[in-house]
């Protein structure tokens, strides 16, 4: 499971379910959260509407 593999350094893009580091470039704050994405794609989407994509 990838919710295994998240970490301290770790985490998933919440938009494709890829493992990406907390050092990434690609990073957006929804309502006090950090959420990180493994590309411009993926952050553009969840910026777009991130109820899409979390519990809101």
């Amino acid at each position: 499971m990838l919710s295994s593999m998240q970490g301290k350094d770790r985490t998933i893009c919440v938009v494709c379910d890829m493992l990406v580091s907390r050092k990434s470039h690609f990073k957006s704050t929804f309502k006090g959260k950090d959420y990180f994405f493994c590309c411009d794609e993926c952050k553009s989407a969840f910026d777009q509407n991130p109820y899409n994509y979390t519990l809101g």
